[in-house]
């Protein structure tokens, strides 16, 4: 298991990407990021990992509390993926690789959406909700669980150097000015950031988590703005809010869930205990007791029945 995290969340995730911003360019590598939320939720509501969010209050079976989280849900991904949509498309020209196949750096940005995706689920269903002996040993420290899925992440990474080592021997060749932001995209891009995900994906759900993803987008815009002194255009503002007002829906969202579910948890602990009284009544007595009740109607003898069992 701790392999194939390696393989899907470290090296086809990264991997993935890069070819597919080599090939498709900036522009669609920058607009496809935020259709991860949705990605996720998709997978997350077919593998079963999540339930559907609840829509409607059908027969009084659901609280309305209930059914105002899920659409605050399903709306605030909604609004996240558009915000960082929004904000990719106002960014200013990009321009992409001369001569890249557009068409596959598309379905290789698509693969590092997917990847990252069944990362986070696999991560979800395998560890911090499975009672197997992999979760059991990594539940609680989800930095340790980064550490070694870098670790075979790191190998599937080595065999590819390899071999592109064989096929191009300079392709190692770089330049002194490349080494601090290899530094920084190793050790706080991609290592603090994937451990921060794997303690946020052990106490939230992976939906949730995911659509934190398109904040990257008007932070770097945010950045740029300081660093680069380029100026935010009003449609990269509207973006930037929609995408604040989309995260305090799905947080909304998700304290309304929880206070549901612990309302009907502390709920169910106020029943009667009947475990002691069922106990203290045998199958004869029972039985006794049926064969003694007139002989009226069979639910008014069951009722009879119901009645001294409780």
């Amino acid at each position: 298991m701790l392999f194939s995290f390696g393989l899907i969340g470290m090296y086809g995730n990264q991997v993935l990407f890069i070819l597919g911003l080599f090939e498709a360019g900036g522009d669609l590598a920058s607009i496809m990021q935020p259709m991860i939320p949705v990605i996720t939720t998709v997978l997350a509501i077919v593998s079963g990992t999540e339930p559907f969010p609840v829509l409607c209050n059908r027969e009084g079976m659901k609280g309305k509390n209930m059914v105002l989280a899920g659409w605050m849900k399903v709306f605030g991904i909604f609004l996240v993926t558009v915000g960082g949509i929004i904000i990719s498309v106002f960014s200013g020209k990009h321009t992409g690789v001369s001569g890249g196949n557009r068409m596959l750096g598309i379905w290789m940005l698509l693969g590092n959406c997917c990847c990252c995706s069944v990362y986070i689920l696999l991560q979800k269903r395998y560890v911090y909700e499975a009672d197997s002996k992999l979760g059991n040993k990594w539940k609680s420290v989800p930095i340790n669980l980064t550490a070694w899925t870098y670790c075979f992440g790191a190998i599937c990474m080595g065999c590819h150097s390899l071999c592109l080592v064989w096929i191009e021997p300079d392709a190692f060749k770089l330049n002194p000015t490349f080494v601090y932001p290899l530094l920084y995209a190793a050790f706080l891009s991609s290592g603090l950031a994937y451990a921060l995900i794997s303690i946020a994906n052990r106490r939230l759900p992976s939906s949730i988590v995911t659509a934190f993803w398109p904040v990257q987008v008007p932070v770097s815009v945010v950045l740029n703005f300081y660093i680069n002194a380029q100026q935010i255009s009003i449609m990269q503002g509207f973006g930037g809010i929609l995408i604040a007002a989309a995260l305090l829906l799905v947080c909304y969202s998700n304290h309304l869930l929880e206070h549901g579910q612990g309302a009907r948890v502390s709920g169910a602990d106020q029943l009667p205990d009947t475990g002691g009284l069922l106990n203290q009544i045998s199958e004869q007595d029972v039985f006794d007791d049926y064969e003694r009740t007139p002989r009226t109607s069979s639910s008014d003898r069951a009722q009879n029945v119901y009645d001294r069992l409780w």
